[in-house]
């Protein structure tokens, strides 16, 4: 006899995993962040919306979400990964670079976000620790949210980072303070701050001595097998012991995930951990030119790689630069790589410009029925325009 269904924490799991497959193609479709939508859908279907008449409709059950406690380790496994991926993309060098907007801009924005929610708080009545903890609280924010909206790269995406950087070493502090303060507290004070900031400044610094020492070796042996699995495995291994650490002395898993990040992105084996745990990123269309493939599928292609994260080629010949503009419902039809090829028609300063990688043809066949050559009869008049050509002339470029 088949048992039950009656794992919520499971069922809740695929409520989101169902959602994700309507919100992100939905609100990518008018443009707006996937971010927004998912906490659109979770206060619909949360315990707080339909999920609270789950109990008086139990068919709802299937579709709402309604013991939230069972899903947050995904939810916190999946912040201490992202702060991983962030860590891959850092080094110890640009992190010295960043010092400033961390402990300047980031404590800047920290602390007078807090003064002014709390002066304000104080204002309309609310007792100064209270106005002070609530003003720190509400001056935090969620490094989740934030960055897949602002990004890691470009001024913005740089100062969104360090400040999210400083709020989250701040965070045990802040904690530990408020703890000090409040009216249950005893006669230990700052005692039990001091005891986590010295142990985490230890524990940090071992994870960064021990790490270089045993990360490349780790790595290596990986190579060898030339399993893209054990690569993954080593990597995850990697970033829940870090996270493990810097949890039992009292800092946040994610502090030891930057960390874990930050070190494997100083070894040589940066690219092939990024390639496995982004693999999407790395995924390439082969390049076939809109000639051959056709305009409608070769448009449909770059759209698809777009829309994923991925890259697609244009293939030899040209782009219509109507592609490079953005769709009005998000959709960009523009190819990241652009091919050019030896003496080929269709390149461009346009053309080189709406590009993120260029690939570039050293020689190919222009003998008759090769490569090289483009029937009169395939050059349309779109084909020629493209190519700064005439409708009907064969096309023969140079090897």
């Amino acid at each position: 006899m088949a048992a039950e269904f009656t794992t919520t924490g499971l069922s809740d799991a695929l409520v989101i995993l169902g959602a994700a497959g309507v919100v992100i193609p939905a609100f990518a479709r008018f443009r707006i962040s996937p971010v927004i939508g998912f906490i659109l859908i979770g206060l619909a279907v949360g315990p707080a919306g339909l999920g609270a008449l789950a109990a008086r409709f139990p068919w709802l059950g299937y579709v709402t979400i309604t013991n939230p406690h069972a899903i947050e380790p995904f939810a916190e496994f999946g912040i201490i990964l992202l702060l991983f991926a962030i860590g891959l993309e850092l080094s110890f060098k640009r992190l010295w670079q960043m010092r400033r907007l961390v402990f300047g801009v980031g404590a800047a924005e920290l602390l007078i976000s807090a003064a002014l929610i709390g002066a304000g708080l104080f204002w309309f009545g609310t007792p100064a620790s209270g106005a002070l903890a609530l003003g720190l609280g509400l001056a935090l924010s969620s490094t989740a949210l934030v960055l897949p909206l602002a990004g890691t790269d470009g001024p913005v995406g740089r100062a969104a980072l360090a400040m999210l950087l400083f709020e989250d070493l701040a965070l045990v502090p802040i904690i530990f303070a408020l703890g000090a303060m409040g009216p249950q507290a005893g006669a230990e004070g700052f005692g039990p701050l001091i005891r986590v900031v010295l142990l985490g400044a230890a524990t940090i610094a071992a994870m960064m001595v021990i790490g270089r020492l045993f990360l490349p070796r780790l790595f290596a042996q990986a190579a060898r097998t030339k399993s893209p699995e054990l690569f993954l495995a080593a990597s995850l291994l990697v970033v829940i012991v870090a996270s493990l650490l810097t949890t039992a002395v009292g800092l946040s898993p994610i502090v030891g995930a930057l960390v874990a990040g930050i070190l494997i992105a100083e070894t040589d084996y940066h690219d092939e951990v990024e390639s496995i745990t982004e693999l999407r990123k790395r995924l390439v269309a082969p390049g076939i030119s809109l000639g051959a493939l056709g305009p409608e599928a070769h448009e449909t292609l770059s759209i698809a790689m777009n829309r994923i994260g991925a890259k697609s080629d244009s293939g030899e010949g040209g782009e219509d630069p109507a592609r490079y503009r953005p769709r009005p419902n998000g959709d960009n039809a523009s190819s990241a790589i652009k091919q050019v090829a030896s003496g080929r028609f269709g390149v461009t300063a346009e053309y080189l410009n709406n590009c993120r990688e260029l690939e570039i043809k050293v020689a190919q066949g222009a003998k008759p029925g090769e490569g090289g050559q483009l029937p009169g009869l395939k050059v349309s008049e779109m084909i020629a325009r493209l190519r700064h050509s005439t409708p009907g002339v064969t096309l023969i470029s140079p090897p």
